[in-house]
């Protein structure tokens, strides 16, 4: 391949550097390479950290035949009677390739989660993914987790009969060559570094895309070719949805929005059964003797069940519809930004002062309009994805949250300050990392360019019970009469571009967690006259 394009591309000389990826991530932080061929989970973790565009999507060969997309197989032994259906499989050992891999365990993982099913106990083997498929072969697991392919493969080796095996979840297949339990989604990406020549860019682009079927390259690659990028975002989606994406908040989507009416409707529903409850109670007190009043508080509590399993499957099929409707919602914006890249990637010099200028408010306005969707669907999900609450440290909570700006804090010069150990309390850990995250992200944000920033985190114990958390800033400050409309939603106290912009929504998602938390939080000026002062209470008041 590095022959090929090197012959197709005067003047530059190619060269592929296989590495581990440990070795990877270091290099592209570093800038050391203009293309970079990885898997897509990897990929989407890469450009977390660094700005990598996929230019292409390589097309390997299934069966014989050209495919730019994988899925993943739910496998098991053809005489396991007891294991039929996807709602068969949690409860049963399954074995899988590695928790990272997307085809032999994420894809799965995550058929069963919008299903509203229970993950499995999955026992890891490592790669080969043929490993999992012999596992089940020989009884010590019960399901295997694998690729597209990987079956055929082993088939075709002579080393398993598909006759002995049968695929759980089946897929129609259409032009698709191989079985599989899962959607499908693109395969590896060829992606282009931030730093790379647009011109280099375009001209290896062309020269993959026109890549001979029967080319050396092609053959002693054993693919096809390659084709238009896939997309990728599909991949994100699964991993941030399966909290396997370090560093990113979770999906936020239209399910969570469906979500807040659902509630609206349980409670109205809720309160309407209370109400008919209490006046069958008072007839029955009245016209009716004890054995008729237990018989109606029998019939409403068939109906109160009835009702709750009802509204249970409601919320799984808008789930199941919130994801497509959230995938369709932001594709359009996808589609703008990128085809304005394109656009101005082709045109290059020809284009005008002004056009450019508009090419930049089309991009800058779908960034926007994507970080708006995904802050609404944040601010609804409050309450609603971590119900759980436990024993919790705020230390390590605090911990977590300064690991996530890591970056925010290295590139401001910020001091942070805060005692060796906080406070034990009963909450929600994602929502108070999230707590701690956008109050400390604001103060790093809203800093004086005069100084760096110094930040100092507090607790104190309550009279009463309860703590109170207190973090200092020596930023620009809140004027008195503003400390209240901060926590409203959508409102920011400067341009929509200044200090890196942003949607208003962060305090207002702070307010929501803490006040869930039956807490309160607020805003002064700090004493020292400079900068403010964020208090937040939790526990008993």
């Amino acid at each position: 391949m590095a022959d090929y394009l090197s012959r197709s591309i005067p003047g530059y000389a190619f060269r592929v550097v296989p590495m581990n990826y440990p070795d990877l991530d270091r290099a592209v932080k570093d800038g050391r390479f203009d293309f970079i061929f990885t898997n897509p989970e990897h990929f989407v973790l890469l450009r977390h950290q660094s700005s990598l565009a996929p230019i292409l999507t390589v097309m390997p060969l299934a069966g014989g035949h050209p495919v730019n997309s994988f899925g993943g197989v739910i496998v098991t032994r053809s005489d396991r009677s007891d294991i039929t259906r996807l709602e068969d499989v949690p409860g049963h050992r399954v074995a899988a390739p590695s928790r990272q891999s997307l085809g032999g365990n994420l894809m799965q993982l995550w058929e069963l989660h919008r299903r509203g099913l229970a993950a499995p106990a999955i026992t890891y083997l490592g790669m080969p993914h043929d490993r999992s498929v012999q596992a089940v072969l020989n009884g010590r697991a019960d399901v295997a987790f694998v690729r597209t392919g990987v079956l055929e493969g082993m088939a075709a080796e002579g080393r398993i009969r598909l006759s002995d095996v049968k695929i759980i979840n089946r897929q129609p297949q259409g032009d698709y060559p191989q079985g599989l339990s899962t959607a499908l989604y693109p395969e590896w990406p060829f992606c282009s570094a931030r730093n790379t020549p647009d011109s280099l860019v375009k001209a290896v682009t062309l020269a993959l895309l026109s890549l001979p079927a029967g080319d050396a390259a092609t053959r002693a690659a054993g693919i096809y070719g390659f084709s238009p990028p896939g997309d990728y975002l599909a991949v994100e989606a699964v991993m941030l949805r399966l909290r396997v994406y370090p560093g990113r908040m979770e999906a936020f989507d239209l399910r969570d929005v469906i979500g807040k009416y659902a509630t609206g409707l349980v409670g109205a529903l809720t309160l309407l059964l209370v109400l008919a409850a209490a006046a069958a109670v008072y007839l029955v007190v009245v016209n009716r003797a004890s054995a008729q009043l237990l018989k109606q508080r029998d019939s409403a509590q068939a109906a109160l069940q009835d009702s709750i399993r009802a509204l249970e499957k409601t919320n799984r099929e808008l789930e199941q519809f919130a994801y497509v409707a959230s995938h369709d919602l932001r594709e359009p914006l996808r589609t703008i930004s990128s085809f304005a890249t394109l656009l101005e990637r082709s045109l290059g010099k020809d284009l005008s002062q002004d056009q450019q200028v508009y090419l930049g408010f089309l991009r800058a306005g779908a960034k926007r309009m994507n970080r708006l969707i995904l802050d609404l669907l944040e601010l609804s999900r409050v309450g609603r994805i971590e119900n759980t609450v436990g024993n919790v440290d705020l230390r390590e909570v605090l911990d977590v949250a300064l690991q996530n700006l890591s970056v925010a804090i290295e590139e401001s010069g910020a001091v942070i300050t805060a005692p060796p150990a906080l406070p034990c309390l009963t909450c929600a850990p994602h929502e108070m990392t999230s707590v701690f995250q956008n109050v400390l992200g604001n103060a790093i944000k809203y800093s004086d360019p005069s100084r760096p920033p110094r930040i100092d985190v507090r607790a104190e114990a309550l009279h009463q019970g309860g703590w109170r958390i207190t973090i200092e800033d020596n930023g620009i400050g809140i004027p008195p009469d503003q400390t209240e409309r901060v926590f409203q939603i959508f409102q920011r106290l400067h341009d929509k571009n200044a200090y890196g912009g942003g949607t208003g929504i962060g305090l207002a998602v702070c307010k929501k967690i803490i006040e869930r938390h039956n807490g309160r939080i607020w805003v002064e000026a700090n004493p020292t006259g400079i900068g403010s002062r964020f208090i937040f209470t939790l526990g008993p008041t």
